[in-house]
């Protein structure tokens, strides 16, 4: 999600920590890497590093989010464990999830006030199917909707959402899916502006669709 619009206009500095393909929770690590680049940064010490450095900030809100369902049981796209396992497996991420994303949370929230994002779908198609990504190709933009059976979604973020509902009182929750995801299915896009980049992603454009919700997050915070 991106709130670097809405802060702006409230006067709010923004810090970004980003961690591809490796999920912001505290005491974990992947065993296996299908991007390369988190081998370097998807271990524990790394999340004691930011952990620290997020304290040393004080921040007033901290905004935690996650492709969550990435460590959904029903898919097992991702792996991660919170023990000393050679490999990572369903089992260990269930228990990694189920433990750290509660001690996480509580952790941060003794520092600031903690706004958790819930899991939002993963579609099965890209909705970008053509891109105009080199200007002298001048090929033409195309962005398709997608939708995708709420019952699909609601399977696949079902475990992570149900820990959410088990954290600290102190914590706030906000759900995306409320927007993606209504009673004839989740679409890709919302009110005709297309709210995806990718298969998961959440665009530019899509973003803003929640300027209203973000800033009354951030204005929680003043």
């Amino acid at each position: 999600m991106e709130c670097s619009h809405v802060a702006k206009k409230k006067e709010i500095t923004v810090i970004r920590i980003e961690h591809q393909s490796c999920p912001p929770l505290l005491g974990i690590r992947k065993t296996s890497f299908d991007l390369p680049e988190s081998r370097l940064y998807c271990d524990k010490e790394t999340k004691r590093k930011i952990f620290d450095f997020i304290r040393s900030v004080e921040p007033a809100e901290i905004f935690v989010l996650s492709a969550w369902n990435s460590y959904s049981p029903y898919t097992n796209r991702e792996f991660i464990t919170d023990g000393d396992e050679a490999e990572a497996d369903s089992a260990t991420t269930k228990r990694a999830i189920e433990k750290q994303v509660p001690l996480t949370l509580k952790r941060l929230s003794e520092i600031g006030q903690v706004v958790a994002f819930k899991a939002w779908p993963f579609f099965p198609a890209n909705p970008m199917n053509e891109v105009n990504r080199i200007p002298l190709l001048k090929r033409v933009n195309r962005r398709e909707v997608v939708v995708a059976p709420c019952d699909n979604f609601k399977k696949d973020g079902e475990p992570i959402n149900a820990v959410f509902e088990r954290v600290d009182s102190r914590i706030k929750l906000f759900d995306p899916a409320a927007k993606i995801c209504r009673t004839k299915g989740c679409s890709s896009t919302h009110d005709n502006v297309g709210m995806y980049n990718d298969v998961y992603h959440i665009s530019t454009a899509g973003a803003l669709q929640f300027r209203s919700e973000i800033e009354a997050l951030l204005t929680s915070g003043d």
